[in-house]
């Protein structure tokens, strides 16, 4: 044997040895153990353990780990909030069907008072990293963050729902408020008519193409604009590629993945309806751009100059909507008119295969509907939604950015 795995394999001995023998270790011996091991029992078969105080059960292991039977190994994951959220749909640890992503107060019971580097009891959750980990509490004054909690020190913070951290999971619980982790979170389905449909991802959770689309009798093709390269991405169930060749061959991207915020064409071979992840409904105000000149970072999904497709989870009408991307640096209009935040607001009926359009400076001079009459638009104001007008979630559209 190599000297090198020798001296590895003993490290990793001890390494457990210590783990399994000893119990919460203070750096303070001044504070007694806010967690001891006495408050905690752990299921022998599978990586859990369950906190007799407010009977939450919890993975003994960080996401992105594997438990080997007596600690954890590998390199913790780390995940954008929505993913977070996400983690646990589809964990069915120990059988059950209900892990999530803890409440800030749920992840904060875990903080060991009496130590840091981690300040976790890692006698009981094994080789913690000493990082932030997301809770599932969304920020109440800002709907681009959310808590989180640094496992370094044991204090909490707020943070953008875009930064990557790592992830335990939850289920269970009695005591501690019932602020769920996906509490106000909302799961849509797409309702789809023959032929093209341009609908959206309306909260923070993405989709894949080749899995929501698999089936090549209803779907024909799927198609997503990205506004940085100006270049569709496409997709279809009807090749075994998913169409990546065909994309290759005429300048395409091939879509893999939908993300939150963004709306797509989907073309139709028939009426159906498919439902989507669940997450925290989008909010008009996540597309704020950013600004040059001052540099002033814009919303989680920032529209860029030019044209994107989108997607909101708040039911804005496209006034609304207009006003919700209103920056520090935007001029503000007189009295009875309305920002030119955008410049103009394109939504898709299926139905009747024609366009509901809006722009605020039609709005200011009074001539939008001489305009979509012009046109033979569609008047945004009768939207057949709740409420009417509005952009209802799932409902994908066109923005064009000055």
């Amino acid at each position: 044997m190599h000297y090198a795995a020798t001296l590895f394999s003993l490290a990793y001995c001890v390494l457990i040895g210590a783990t399994a023998a000893h119990a919460v270790t203070c750096r303070d011996t001044t504070i007694s153990a806010s967690n001891p091991d006495s408050s905690y029992s752990a299921d022998p078969v599978y990586a859990t353990v369950t906190d007799s105080r407010s009977g939450l059960m919890w993975k003994k292991c960080s996401e992105g780990q594997e438990w080997d039977g007596v600690i954890c190994l590998g390199t913790k994951g780390s995940y954008p909030w929505s993913a977070a959220l996400a983690r646990g749909l589809s964990d069915r640890t120990g059988g059950y069907s209900d892990w999530r992503l803890p409440n800030i107060k749920e992840l904060s019971s875990l903080v060991e008072e009496c130590r840091y580097n981690p300040s976790i009891n890692e006698a009981i959750f094994p080789a913690t990293p000493s990082s932030y980990f997301w809770s599932g509490s969304p920020y109440a004054d800002f709907s681009r963050l959310a808590w989180f909690v640094d496992f370094f020190g044991g204090y909490a913070y707020s943070a953008d729902r875009s930064n990557v951290y790592s992830v335990r999971l939850v289920r269970g619980g009695r005591h501690l408020d019932t602020f769920d982790a996906l509490a106000g979170a909302t799961s849509y389905t797409l309702v789809l008519a023959r032929g093209w449909n341009l609908v959206g991802v309306s909260v923070e959770a993405s989709i894949t193409a080749a899995s929501t689309f698999s089936d090549a009798a209803k779907v024909t093709s799927v198609w997503k604009w990205n506004p940085i390269s100006s270049k569709w991405a496409f997709y279809t169930p009807t090749q075994i590629d998913g169409g990546a060749a065909y994309a290759d061959g005429n300048g395409y991207d091939t879509l893999t993945t939908i993300n939150p915020g963004e709306g797509f064409w989907v073309n139709a071979n028939t009426a159906f309806s498919v439902p989507l992840s669940a997450g925290a409904a989008i909010q008009s105000s996540s597309f704020k751009p950013a600004v040059s000149n001052p540099v002033t970072v814009g919303g989680v999904h920032a529209l860029p100059p030019g044209w994107s497709l989108v997607a909101t989870g708040d039911s804005p009408t496209p006034a609304q909507f207009n006003e919700a991307i209103t920056t520090a640096y935007s001029t503000p209009p007189p009295t009875a008119q309305v920002f030119a935040n955008l410049t103009t607001l394109w939504a898709w009926d299926a139905t009747k295969q024609n366009w509901y359009f809006w722009a605020p400076a039609l709005v200011n001079s009074g001539g939008l509907s001489s305009y979509i009459s012009s046109k033979n638009y569609l008047d945004p104001a009768t939207m057949p939604s709740t409420p009417p007008g509005a952009l209802s979630p799932t409902t994908g559209f066109w923005v064009k950015m000055p």
